[in-house]
């Protein structure tokens, strides 16, 4: 039972940890860099290759669109979202 505790404690803090990320946002005009903690509405997310979309959003404009949804869906292609 103990052995249970502390890998469910090591769990949980790796969890916290992977969860604490940086995102650019343009907030008021102004580029920041935030923690997606704070995202807010209204705030406009920055989106690189590689990078998990923190939230739902609208897709305002780039050159094309594609996501993962492995987690949600099972499929491991990319799905190419409507530009």
């Amino acid at each position: 039972a103990t052995n249970d505790y502390q890998k469910e404690r090591q769990f949980r803090a790796l969890s916290a940890v992977s969860d604490d990320v940086e995102i650019k946002v343009v907030r008021g005009g102004a580029n920041s860099t935030i923690n997606v903690h704070n995202l807010v509405v209204g705030d406009i997310v920055v989106l690189e290759g590689g990078d998990k979309i923190p939230a739902d959003g609208i897709y305002i404009s780039g050159d094309s669109c594609e996501a993962n949804e492995a987690s949600l869906t099972g499929e491991p292609e990319d799905i190419k979202k409507n530009t």
